[in-house]
Formats: C-alpha cells, sequence, structure tokens
C-alpha cells in the first residue's frame, strides 16, 4: 500500500470516527412525543428514556393522565428559561390517581449537555432527589446545570413558540404577568404521528385584565371621601361622623374581600381580620357613646 493511500484511509478513519462521536452525542429519542398546547402556541418534546428512564416514564404517565392539563408557565426568563409549573399547582384539582401518580424521581445524571432547547427536571436546590413534574426548557446554553440537573428531552417543534413565551411581561421574580396555560398535554406515539399532527404556531397572548376589584374599591373610597368632604362645610360634626365611619366600613369589607381567598394558604390572616373586625366594632361603639370628657 501506498503512503498516499495510507494517508488517505487515515484521514478517513479519522474523519469516520468524529462523524460517529458526534452520532454517539446525540441521545437516543423515544417514540412518543409530548406536545403542550398552550394559550400562546403549541411545542413538541422529543425524551430520552435511555438516559433518564425515570423521569421519562413519570413524565409521560402525568401526561396520559391529564395531570398536565390546565397548568401553566410559572417562569418566563427571557435568555435562560421557562419552566412549566407542578402538577399540583393547576386550575383543576388532580384526581386522587393523579396525585398517587406524583412522586419523588432520584436524580439521573449524565453527560447530556444543556444546551438551547434541553428539557431538564425542576427540584430543590438542597435535593438532588426531589424532581417531580415541574420542569424546564432552557432558552440557551447553561454548562454551570451540567451534571446537577437531569436533562430527558429537548424540544423538537415550537422553538418560536418559545422565544415568544419567553418575551411576555413578567413580574420581579419572573412570573408572567398574564397566565400563559397548558390547556392539554398529550402523547404522540410517533415522530411521524408528530409530522401529520398541525401544531400551532406563536399566538399573542390574551390582554392583560383590568383589576376591577381595585377599580371599584377605589372608586368607592373616593366617592365616600368625597362625600365627607363636601358636607364637612355645611352638615354637623355628627353626620361628619357618620359619613367617615361609613368610609372606615367600605374599605374594611373590602379588604375581608380580598383576603378571603387567601385564608386557607395563610391562617395568620384570619387572626388579623378578626382583630380588624374587633377594631371595626369599638370604633362603632365609641361613635355611637361617645366619651364625655
Amino acid at each position: 500500500m501506498s503512503r498516499a493511500h495510507a494517508l488517505v484511509l487515515t484521514a478517513a478513519a479519522i474523519a469516520w470516527a468524529g462523524v460517529s462521536a458526534r452520532a454517539d452525542d446525540v441521545p437516543v429519542r423515544s417514540s412518543e412525543r409530548v406536545v403542550l398546547h398552550t394559550t400562546m402556541g403549541d411545542l413538541a418534546l422529543a425524551l430520552y428514556p435511555k438516559i433518564a428512564p425515570h423521569h421519562v416514564e413519570q413524565v409521560l404517565k402525568l401526561v396520559r393522565m391529564g395531570a398536565y392539563d390546565s397548568t401553566s408557565v410559572y417562569v418566563a426568563h427571557a435568555g435562560y428559561l421557562i419552566q412549566i409549573s407542578d402538577v399540583t399547582n393547576r386550575l383543576m384539582p388532580l384526581t386522587p390517581q393523579q396525585s398517587a401518580a406524583v412522586h419523588k424521581l432520584p436524580a439521573e445524571f449524565s453527560a447530556i449537555k444543556h444546551r438551547r432547547g434541553t428539557v431538564s427536571m425542576a427540584r430543590w436546590e438542597n435535593d438532588i432527589n426531589s424532581g417531580e413534574s415541574s420542569f424546564v426548557i432552557l432558552l440557551n446554553d447553561s454548562p454551570q446545570l451540567d451534571g446537577r440537573y437531569t436533562a430527558f428531552g429537548q424540544v423538537e417543534q415550537g422553538v418560536d413558540v418559545l422565544e415568544a413565551i419567553s418575551l411576555v411581561p413578567v413580574d420581579r421574580d419572573y412570573h408572567p404577568k398574564t397566565r400563559i396555560e397548558i390547556t392539554r398535554a398529550e402523547v404522540v406515539d410517533s415522530a411521524e404521528a408528530l409530522a401529520a399532527t398541525s401544531l400551532a404556531g406563536p399566538i399573542q397572548p390574551p390582554a392583560q385584565e383590568l383589576p376591577m376589584k381595585a377599580i371599584w374599591s377605589s372608586g368607592l373610597l373616593m366617592a365616600s371621601g368625597l362625600v365627607t368632604f363636601l358636607l364637612s362645610r355645611v352638615a354637623p360634626a355628627r353626620v361628619i361622623g357618620s359619613t367617615g365611619l361609613l368610609t372606615v366600613l367600605i374599605g374594611f369589607f373590602l379588604f375581608w374581600l380580598s383576603i378571603v381567598p387567601q385564608m386557607h394558604q395563610m391562617p395568620w390572616l384570619s387572626g388579623g381580620a378578626f382583630l380588624g373586625l374587633l377594631g371595626v366594632f369599638k370604633l362603632m361603639a365609641f361613635f355611637e357613646y361617645p366619651s364625655t370628657k
């Protein structure tokens, strides 16, 4: 064999080895795809069952049971990631069967790099085995997550939807100000079936609703204050006092309505509301029977 032929064969072998190495870097994807139908468009996720079998199994099971339906995008951090909420944080309560299917997952760290489009399980910072159902989709390469979080999939379609979601207005904790809901999640059995599925592209999020409770509250209090101001010039002190007390009662009533939905989550609110009610009664008694000093 001539030296030239040997060099050609060596170069070919090196090139083939490089191609094989790159191919080995790509995990084997499952035949099933998870499609997330959101209020801003659809996302299709391919999964890595050989890399993270427990994670893939649990996510597929929860999707098939409908557990992700009516969950939402919990975090939208432009240039970094979006996070899908835990299945317990959804509009419809979980059924007993769905709840029983949610359990903590042992970490399945691998050599998979956390790159743009990677799907990775969220967990508590101090417990590597605390992942359950909330997961993130990366918008950029994040090597700081490699070997610390379980990567179990990749966005296959809907990158434009992902980008649109990442740009919605958020609060200081990166929670979207307008709810982006996963109306339905489904398992598509194969890449061919996915190709035959019509996925929605980016959809403009609904306009943020006006805070009607706050508007009505402000309007009522301003009206009561205006009446008190106008009466102060012509009415006796007792009438003005009655109007002022009425303003306090309206304010307390609106405050009570605003905290009732949160009382079951923050029990201390109930105690505060009770003390406030006692204060209102005391104020009414003082008005009815003023001090003679």
